[in-house]
């Protein structure tokens, strides 16, 4: 194989550092819309209703994590991806989730149970409907990672958070209470 032209290295380089920035953009809007919606929400909500949330929400942190079980890593660095193996991956994904999203369901009740307080048991069925939908977006998202669209990928998680802290704070401010917080 010939060398590419120096040319064609400074197209290279100009497409990486834009979609570095278009990355770092996207994720620097979602956390200021984030950050400023935590701040609305705590206003308009009680102590206890935050508390019931935060709890629910760490009991789910270890069941994100074991969620994408690699898949999107999977093809993002598969060297060749052909239909079939984004089918396979998109229904990989689905059924963890949906297994992650039954076990969630299950442990509900036993952990409200626990810390004495339903309202636990109300956050963690809301969270595993949420565990069993995140899957149909994990293959979109790899894809649009391995392709290096970073600047739709940054549209779609700004767009995302503004959507999410939207509903949460009018959720909130018609009295949802702890059930308007962004899952």
């Amino acid at each position: 194989r010939r060398p590419a032209p120096a040319a064609d290295h400074r197209f290279c380089k100009m497409k990486i550092r834009t979609a570095i920035a278009a990355a770092a953009a996207g994720q620097y809007v979602s956390t200021a819309v984030q950050f400023i919606s935590a701040i609305v929400i705590a206003r308009l909500l009680r102590p206890d209703e935050i508390g019931v949330f935060s709890l629910g929400m760490s009991v789910v942190a270890i069941s994100h994590a074991l969620r994408d079980f690699g898949v999107s890593n999977y093809i993002i660095q598969k060297e060749e991806v052909e239909e079939r193996t984004l089918t396979a991956a998109f229904f990989f994904s689905l059924l963890s989730g949906s297994l992650l999203a039954v076990v969630l369901a299950a442990l509900s009740g036993p952990t409200a149970d626990f810390y004495g307080d339903q309202r636990v048991r109300t956050v963690l069925l809301l969270l595993a409907v949420n565990m069993a939908l995140t899957p149909l977006g994990t293959v979109t998202m790899a894809r649009l990672r391995r392709n290096m669209w970073f600047g739709s990928l940054a549209a779609i998680v700004a767009a995302a958070s503004v959507l999410t802290a939207a509903v949460s704070i009018s959720l909130a401010w018609f009295g949802w209470g702890y059930r308007a917080l962004p899952l």
